[in-house]
């Protein structure tokens, strides 16, 4: 189905053919989803950062070490308080919010598709192998698979992930009764908080500018900077409905 203006989807209403509409429960429903998974990433990164630095007295490691790094657990790994359980959880609800919004947005199989197996499958991924690195107090089997540290599909899975966003804005931009510019600038605050690319962007220049320090190893509190961008994103998304279609 080609995309739709305003002037032709009020000519099919009057008509008499039906027009398929965003279903706002289930955008404002990813929206919601979308907002918990920020705070549950934001909590991940105020564990590590804020409690555990607090009262850290190890002399072999320091807090700011790859090791303890929770979103993409690798080899040597230890989990810092329940951060990888927090934080994969909060993966985990990110891509439910993209699936929803993604089924509830208007008909465009083969961009629905792309979103769902490029984006929602492997930041779901993402997130189960590091809830169940939290849980397991290792590295999951998962993580291979997860493009965890090193592994050889972390870089595909960044790419694939792009790919998904741009579906997703594109199938956003396409729908009738979605607010284009916040479908799309939804779907960058996503490519943010969620991609590999997003994760290099935040600990390397955002969080550097917003803190005033860099570290070799990880900066500190950059997680949070990709709760704040998912948490951006919600708000994109409850806003991305408010338009409504011509009767």
């Amino acid at each position: 189905m080609s995309s739709m203006t305003a002037d032709s989807v009020g000519a099919a209403h009057r008509a008499g053919v039906s027009v398929l509409r965003p279903r706002p429960a289930a955008s404002l429903l990813a929206a919601v989803l979308l907002a918990a998974a920020a705070l549950l990433q934001a909590w991940a990164s105020w564990m590590r950062w804020a409690d555990a630095a607090r009262s850290w007295s190890r002399s072999d490691y320091s807090v700011v070490d790859h090791r303890f790094d929770y979103l993409f657990p690798s080899a040597p790994w230890e989990n810092v308080g329940s951060a990888a359980q927090a934080a994969g959880a909060g993966y985990l609800l990110a891509a439910l919010a993209v699936a929803v919004v993604t089924l509830g947005a208007g008909p465009a199989p083969v961009l629905r598709r792309l979103v769902l197996w490029c984006f929602a499958l492997p930041t779901a991924l993402m997130g189960l192998h590091a809830l169940w690195s939290g849980l397991l107090g290792s590295v999951s089997p998962l993580a291979a698979w997860a493009g965890a540290g090193a592994g050889a599909l972390e870089l595909p899975l960044a790419f694939a992930q792009l790919l998904g966003l741009v579906a997703l804005a594109a199938l956003l931009a396409r729908s009738p009764g979605w607010a284009s510019a916040a479908g799309v600038l939804a779907a960058a605050l996503l490519g943010l908080a969620y991609t590999g690319f997003g994760e290099i962007a935040a600990q390397f220049a955002i969080a550097p500018l917003l803190g005033g320090v860099v570290s070799q190893d990880s900066t500190s509190f950059y997680e949070l900077v990709l709760a704040g961008g998912a948490g951006l994103a919600a708000i994109a998304l409850a806003t991305a409905i408010t338009r409504r279609d011509p009767s």
